[in-house]
């Protein structure tokens, strides 16, 4: 019989031991605990591996025991940062609520600067990667967010040779000048004091195993900083900036990364939409493919960038906004909407009697775009009834009763999801004798409402609001929750489109009613952040 990890290492020269431990390292960890035990010497925990404990030289200085595991590939020296036990260094959260946590490794924009100054690239490439289910899984088998402590973790890899790559590759980008990113949704986390310690601890350790300068961004909150938002966008530019960094980081926000540029940045991360394949199901998100199509980065999945696989099927989830026509053409919502525009412009400074328009349509559907731009182009012969801001149903009534009586036309901007609802203000119309009713149904998915409600509040994907003051971030919307898209949904009675003939009435008593889908006006950095994924 083979005799034992414990038998073969009590037999072994001091030198000798120092080795079997060190050739064991980057295995399971299932021998690591009998070695310590028989040796004495080594430590019990994964921390204290990687964090010794200082001893006292001969001159009385204070020193750090160095391992071979923490020498950089292809180095024959036994010290270096990584057994230095260097800590990561957390800096100031971000966001509006500090949501967003902030870490540097082995001080790695100053080091990548240094080295990027001198590359002949033009731009300065970045190397991101996801953390769990990543470059780390946990050791326990529990899920990611379950960790056990923070010894809980090792190199992501299905083998030992695998894991060893992980590492191998790490080191390959930052000796190439890369700037080695780890992007990470940690949602709550920042909420709980005891386990965000811990987690800081474990990823303390994470870094040092693998022992590669990195800057960590960890979003805690549904915010502009959690994947596939990418809010920390602006932070690291003025981090490169600050480090002596003068190269343009190589970002493209809104453009889709349709290259397969091998000198390009790009992003490693395992929520990618995959497809189930036999016995093994689909991805549980694909947010880190989106997050890499956001930035104009190329993705790549861990067994396709560690283990060389074949690029996997993978199918895109949620809304994915349309690409404006090439020619800047208007669509025929954009164009009716136009039209509409204009006839109640014109009949509002002609005709005799007022009008009364009445809109249809879920939270961020485009319906105060319009509403409030027909009111600041009437010179007051239009005005707009809107339950956000006056608080009430009852109030609304009220406005708009007291502008048909002085004579002028209503725009009625709320959800109106229900004939009821909208009953009550074509009464009015019927009661002052309206020139004439008009139906205006902003026809959207449940899909693209929730994404145009993520582009207008505070989850912009480059949220400059959100480092602006404290009054200038009150002043934006906050997202809708989604029982109100729901509520909305659930309600709807759409009314019937078409154009009352002579004498005739629509249903609803409508002289007319229009159907139109959500058209995006803005320049053209806000259609880029529009066509972005937010969820």
């Amino acid at each position: 019989m083979a005799p034992s990890a414990s038998s073969q290492a009590s037999t072994l020269p001091s030198e000798g031991k120092k080795r079997a431990v060190a050739a064991l390292l980057d295995s399971d960890g299932e021998e690591i605990e009998v070695l310590s035990v028989a040796l004495n010497k080594v430590p019990r925990t994964q921390k204290e591996l990687t964090d010794p404990k200082p001893s006292s030289s001969a001159s009385g200085s204070i020193s750090k025991p160095v391992h071979s595991f923490f020498s950089k590939p292809g180095s024959s020296s036994s010290t270096g940062a990584g057994a230095a036990g260097e800590r990561i260094k957390w800096l100031p959260s971000i966001g509006s609520e500090q949501s967003c946590l902030v870490g540097e490794f082995k001080d790695a924009l100053r080091s990548v600067a240094k080295t990027s100054k001198a590359s002949g690239s033009k731009r300065q490439r970045i190397a991101a990667f996801d953390l769990d289910g990543n470059l780390i899984e946990t050791s326990s088998g529990r899920a990611a967010y379950n960790f056990v402590d923070e010894n809980d973790f090792r190199i992501w890899g299905r083998t030992p040779k695998e894991r060893t790559v992980v590492k191998n590759k790490l080191h390959e980008e930052h000796q190439a000048g890369s700037l080695i990113l780890v992007l990470t949704n940690q949602l709550n986390l920042d909420q709980k004091a005891a386990r965000l310690k811990t987690w800081k601890a474990r990823l303390g350790l994470i870094l040092r195993q693998l022992d590669v300068p990195a800057v960590v961004f960890a979003g805690t909150r549904r915010d502009a900083y959690r994947k596939p938002g990418a809010g920390w966008v602006e932070e690291l530019r003025a981090m490169w900036s600050a480090a002596g960094g003068t190269k343009e980081l190589d970002i493209d926000p809104g453009m889709p990364a349709d290259h397969d540029d091998q000198t390009r940045s790009f992003f490693v991360g395992d929520a990618a939409g995959r497809t189930a394949v036999g016995k093994k199901a689909r991805d549980f998100a694909d947010t880190d493919r989106k997050l890499a199509h956001n930035l104009g980065w190329r993705f790549l999945t861990p067994e396709e960038y560690f283990a060389g696989e074949e690029k996997a099927a993978f199918e895109w989830s949620g809304h994915r906004p349309a690409t404006p026509p090439a020619d800047g053409s208007s669509s025929s919502s954009k164009a009716i909407l136009q039209d509409l525009r204009r006839r109640l412009l014109d009949s509002a400074s002609t005709a005799s009697k007022p009008s009364l328009v009445i809109l249809v349509g879920p939270q961020a559907s485009g319906k105060s775009f319009f509403a409030k731009k027909l009111e600041a182009e009437s010179g007051g012969h239009w005005v707009r009834v809107n339950q956000d801001a006056l608080k009430t149903k009852e109030k609304c009534l009220k406005v708009a009763e007291e502008a048909l009586k002085a004579g002028k036309s209503v725009i009625v901007d709320n959800t109106n999801p229900a004939k009821a609802t909208r009953a009550l203000y074509t009464a009015l119309g019927k009661r002052y004798e309206v020139e004439k009713v008009v139906c205006v149904h902003f026809d959207l998915t449940l899909e693209e409402a929730q994404h145009n409600d993520a582009f207008r509040s505070k989850r912009w994907l480059f949220p400059s609001q959100l480092h602006a003051s404290s009054k200038a971030r009150e002043a934006l919307p906050p997202p809708m929750p989604s029982i109100a898209f729901n509520s909305y949904y659930k309600v709807l009675e759409k009314p019937q489109v078409g154009a009352s003939a002579v004498g005739g009435a629509l249903e609803e008593g409508f002289d007319e009613v229009l159907r139109v889908g959500f058209e995006f006006e803005g320049d053209e950095e806000e259609q880029k952040a529009w066509r972005m994924w937010y969820s």
